[in-house]
C-alpha cells in the first residue's frame, strides 16, 4: 500500500486520510493525553502529568523505530519466506539484546518500569487495548503498540479496501464468489488441490490453496492423521484469549472532548480508568469466565 503496488490508489481511487490528533484518552479526573502526530507534541501530553514519562515516550518511540525493520520483516511476509527469522536478526541488531529481554517480559512490567505515572501507563495500555492480558509472559512487544505518529483511515470506511481488491482480481480476470462455505479440502496425492463448499461445488486449484479459515475448523476438513502431531498439539493448547466487542457508528461529526481552551475532535478515542482496571479484567476474565461490573474498558 505504501508504494501502491497494486495501483489501488492510482486506478480504484483508494484515499487515505491521516487523522491528526491520532488518538485521545479522557480520565474520569477530567485529565487527558492526546497523541499527534507531532511526536514533540505527544511527548508534552505526556510531560503534564511526569516529565520522566515525557522523555519514556520519546525513548520508547526512538528504540521502536529503531526495531521496526526487524519484525515488519518477518510480521508481513509469509511463513517460510521471511528468510532469517526475528531470533536470528535480533542476534545481529546493534539492540537485539535488549529486544529478546522485551519480548520475554509482559507489556506491564515494560511500561510499568518505563512510567511512572497511571495515566500515561493507562494511555500506553489503552490505545489499543491488546488481545492478550498485559500480565502475561511474552506481552513486552504489545507495550509499544500505541507509540505511533500515523494511524492512516481509509476515506469511506474500510470496506473501501475489499472493494478494490476485488475489482483488481477482476480486471485480471479473476473471479470473486461469496457466500461459498468451504467444507472439505481436497487432498490428492498428499498435497491440497482444491475445495469442496457447502452447497457441492467443486474448485480446483492450479498453483496453490490459500486459506483465512480458522485453524480450529481447518483441521476439521481433512483426515486428521494428514496434519501431524506436532500441528494438532499446537491447535489443541491455543487459546483465544480475552474477547472484545466493538460498535463502530457513522456519526455526522466526530466526538467532542472538552479540553484546555475548547473542545477536541477526535476519530478515535478510548477509556481506559486506570491499569489496574485492565489488570483485574484481564486475570478475572480468562480464569474465572466472569465479566466485571466496573466502568468500561475502553469506547
Amino acid at each position: 500500500m505504501r508504494n501502491d503496488e497494486l495501483h489501488l490508489i492510482r486506478d480504484y481511487g483508494i484515499e487515505y486520510i491521516q487523522a491528526d490528533p491520532i488518538y485521545h484518552m479522557h480520565f474520569p479526573d477530567g485529565s487527558y493525553i492526546t497523541q499527534w502526530r507531532d511526536l514533540d507534541r505527544t511527548c508534552e501530553e505526556f510531560a503534564k502529568f511526569s516529565k520522566k514519562d515525557g522523555a519514556a515516550y520519546r525513548r520508547m518511540h526512538d528504540e521502536n523505530e529503531a526495531i521496526r525493520s526487524v519484525f515488519d520483516g518477518n510480521g508481513f511476509t509469509p511463513p517460510g519466506f521471511g528468510g532469517k527469522s526475528v531470533a536470528e536478526r535480533l542476534a545481529e541488531h546493534p539492540q537485539g539484546k535488549m529486544w529478546q529481554r522485551r519480548l520475554a517480559m509482559s507489556q506491564w512490567q515494560v511500561l510499568r518500569d518505563n512510567f511512572e505515572d497511571d495515566h500515561c501507563r493507562a494511555f500506553m495500555m489503552g490505545t489499543p487495548p491488546s488481545m492478550c492480558p498485559p500480565q502475561y509472559p511474552m506481552s513486552g512487544r504489545s507495550a509499544y503498540s500505541a507509540i505511533r505518529t500515523s494511524r492512516p483511515i481509509p476515506k469511506g470506511g474500510s470496506g473501501i479496501l475489499i472493494q478494490a481488491l476485488a475489482k483488481f482480481i477482476e480486471a485480471l480476470n479473476g473471479v470473486v464468489l461469496t457466500n461459498k462455505a468451504v467444507t472439505r479440502l481436497i487432498i490428492e496425492n498428499g498435497r491440497c488441490g482444491g475445495v469442496e463448499c457447502a452447497d457441492g461445488s467443486l474448485y480446483r486449484a492450479e498453483k496453490a490453496v490459500l486459506s483465512t479459515i480458522h485453524v480450529n475448523q481447518l483441521v476439521d476438513m481433512t483426515p486428521k492423521d494428514l496434519w501431524g502431531h506436532d500441528f494438532l498439539d499446537g491447535v489443541d493448547t491455543w487459546e483465544g484469549e480475552i474477547s472484545e466487542i466493538v460498535a463502530h457508528y457513522a456519526c455526522k461529526e466526530p466526538s467532542k472532548y472538552p479540553v484546555k481552551g475548547g473542545t477536541l475532535a477526535v476519530c478515535e478515542s478510548a477509556i481506559l480508568v486506570s491499569p489496574a482496571r485492565l489488570l483485574r479484567y484481564a486475570y478475572d476474565y480468562p480464569t474465572a469466565g466472569v465479566g466485571l461490573d466496573d466502568p468500561p474498558l475502553t469506547i
